[in-house]
């Protein structure tokens, strides 16, 4: 593995580690919609580490059930981003 490479990811997970999506507005009594939190997630996430979202996808989850039903259908988000920093 390229040491420049794994350097970056270090310095990417470092820089990870000092973003919050939780400032009081996502906790459980205040529940964001899906398309609220995409946009937070962009915004206070993907931008601050120098990524663009090229493309957002909304998708079915299926989890496993449990006492109530047999299984949950939850919404999840696959995001296509690029580096803004690479030309």
């Amino acid at each position: 593995m390229d040491p420049k490479l794994t350097l970056e990811a270090e310095v990417r997970r470092a820089k990870l580690s000092r973003y919050s999506l939780c400032n009081c507005c996502c906790c459980a009594a205040n529940r964001l919609s899906w398309e609220q939190s995409v946009r937070l997630l962009t915004e206070r996430v993907f931008v601050p580490l120098g990524f663009s979202v090229e493309s957002v996808s909304r998708l079915p989850y299926l989890s496993q059930g449990d006492t109530r039903a047999s299984f949950y259908v939850l919404d999840d988000a696959v995001f296509v981003l690029s580096n803004r920093d690479v030309q």
